[in-house]
Order: C-alpha cells, then sequence, then structure tokens
C-alpha cells in the first residue's frame, strides 16, 4: 500500500515540475475538464486499491491480473450503451472469447 502511496506522491511531483518549467504561460483551468480529470484520477486510483485488496485478501494472481485486464470491455459496453456505438462480429467474438478466458482461468 505504502509503494502505491509514494508512487502517486511521485507522479504528483513529477507532474507539478513539468507545469512549473515546461508549460510557457499558466493553463486555463475549466470546469468540464478539471472534473473529469479529478474523476479520472479518483477512479484509477479506487482501481488500483482494490486490485491491492483483492490480491492481499488471498485472491490468486492468476485469475485477478487478467480479470483487471479485460477493463476494455467496461468501455465497449459503454460505448453501446451510452453512444449506440455498433461492433463487427468479429470484435463481438473477441469479447467473448475474453470474458471466457477469464472463466476458464478461474477453473
Amino acid at each position: 500500500m505504502w509503494t502505491y502511496v509514494f508512487s502517486s506522491l511521485g507522479a504528483a511531483l513529477t507532474t507539478f515540475l513539468m507545469y512549473l518549467f515546461y508549460l510557457p504561460s499558466p493553463a486555463e483551468l475549466h470546469f468540464k475538464g478539471t472534473l473529469f480529470g479529478l474523476l479520472s484520477g479518483i477512479s484509477g486510483s479506487l482501481g488500483v486499491l482494490f486490485f491491492l485488496l483483492a490480491l492481499s485478501n488471498g485472491g490468486k494472481a492468476s485469475i485477478i491480473v487478467p480479470f483487471t485486464a479485460l477493463y476494455p470491455v467496461v468501455s465497449i459496453v459503454l460505448g453501446l450503451l451510452l453512444f449506440k456505438e455498433t461492433i463487427s462480429l468479429t470484435q463481438g467474438i473477441g469479447v467473448i472469447l475474453a470474458l471466457m478466458s477469464v472463466f476458464l482461468l478461474s477453473l
């Protein structure tokens, strides 16, 4: 857990220093962009914390790691539901096979 805390602090420090030394003028802040940036950081941090909790509570890495690698499936489903996107037959088969792979690994 502490490794993640110090990793996050290091990333924040690096980002702050990049802002100070490499941006020629102050960046404009927009509410929508700031909100999405904060929500992205919060959800990413929660994802890492839940991942670490799953591993520390005796979960098998051989199941947890492939399962978490399926996060693009969430984006695909959200794209289908929210943006009315379509996927090809080949892409749909790929999603189904990816989901089946986690099931097979858990046996």
